[in-house]
């Protein structure tokens, strides 16, 4: 019988093969990395454009999707590293970031997870994990041990820059709860969100921004989290809190 684990990665691997994807960066992404945030942290202070602002540092997008944020780190002068869940997804990325005409190593694109990155102690000065530190392998995974393994691969003072999903997000309407703040999703079952493969997926709920400070707190200081919600005109409502954090 294959693991919940084995499960996941044939899933995404087989939706990652038949996306056609936009390669569109995500907007707040791109906003917190050009317009600074709350925690009297702008990135860009002292610096006459964003082009190469972020030269000679490392970042990680972990849990990169089709790769669509890897242009935009590229741009901004990073030298950027990513990883997926199968060889396969991270075949696809790579093919999607040469389509665009940014250049990233292969070596750079690498399969890993929440809670096992193939990456050495402090090698990264920032790491983003844009709605995706919430998946989990199993029931009992905690969502701790995600947020240790970004920390391990981030240098002191490195940044944690991310997103996860709100009670109110559609992916998460109907989950069953199988732990403390474990759930099982049920996500919609429509074509324009994957037709519902990732039902019975197993991720970490969210509450409030408090339960997410909390969880962060431990391995990071100036913890700025932004909130949004869109009711998707009434239908698959988006609800997300936004994050960065200072390792300590």
């Amino acid at each position: 019988m294959k693991s919940p684990k084995e499960i996941e990665v044939e899933k995404w691997s087989k939706y990652y093969q038949n996306l056609n994807s936009f390669m569109q960066p995500n907007e707040y992404l791109l906003k917190l990395l050009l317009g600074g945030y709350e925690g009297k942290k702008n990135f860009l202070e002292g610096r006459n454009s964003w082009h190469n602002a972020f030269a000679n540092l490392k970042c990680l997008d972990t849990a990169c999707g089709d790769g669509r944020n890897i242009p935009l780190l590229s741009r901004l002068g990073f030298s950027v590293f990513a990883t997926e869940i199968s060889d396969a997804i991270c075949k696809k990325v790579f093919e999607n970031v040469c389509s665009t005409g940014i250049s990233v190593p292969k070596k750079n694109i690498q399969t890993g997870f929440n809670n096992l990155l193939p990456f050495e102690d402090s090698f990264f000065d920032f790491l983003i994990s844009w709605n995706a530190i919430y998946y989990l392998d199993h029931e009992k995974h905690e969502i701790s041990e995600n947020i240790d393994e970004v920390s391990r691969v981030l240098k002191k003072g490195g940044y944690f820059i991310g997103s996860i999903p709100g009670p109110k997000c559609y992916s998460l309407l109907g989950a069953k709860k199988v732990g403390i703040h474990q759930v099982q999703i049920n996500p919609p079952t429509n074509s324009n969100w994957g037709g519902g493969f990732q039902k019975d997926t197993f991720c970490y709920l969210i509450e409030t921004q408090k339960h997410l400070k909390s969880i962060l707190s431990d391995q990071f200081t100036n913890i700025e989290i932004s909130e949004l919600y869109w009711d998707g005109f009434g239908s698959s409502p988006l609800h997300y809190f936004m994050f960065v954090g200072e390792k300590k």
